[in-house]
């Protein structure tokens, strides 16, 4: 939709400083004019690609909310970050060992369970 109405609008513009600045461009002395075209589209340019950053991020951060992340549980975080299962296994395992729901049998290498908290 933009590039419908910017387009011919850039023309129009074209032509339309072309002829009113006409004077002023014949009258501008050779080298003051390349210096000063050279410094005057590279601050323009400069200035647009940081707006144009600042909407962008501002645009997607208004359509992409981040609600997936936000409703994750702590589990599935982990899994996110590391992309292993283990890790998640070894969180609940070392859960239940502190909450001495879970005992390891050192001699007989078993797991007990704890009946009695269950």
């Amino acid at each position: 939709m933009y590039l419908i109405v910017a387009i011919p609008a850039i023309i129009i513009a074209v032509f339309i400083f072309r002829y009113l600045l006409y004077d002023v461009y014949v009258s501008i002395n050779n080298p003051l004019f390349g210096l000063l075209f050279v410094l005057i589209s590279t601050t323009a340019l400069l200035g647009l690609r940081l707006y144009n950053k600042y909407k962008r991020e501002q645009y997607l951060a208004s359509i992409l909310p981040n609600v997936i992340i936000e409703n994750l549980t702590p589990s599935e975080l982990i899994c996110m970050e590391t992309n292993q299962l283990k890790s998640i296994i070894h969180g609940y395992v070392n859960f239940l060992v502190v909450n001495k729901n879970l005992k390891v049998d050192t001699k007989d290498n078993i797991l007990l369970i704890n009946k009695k908290n269950r």
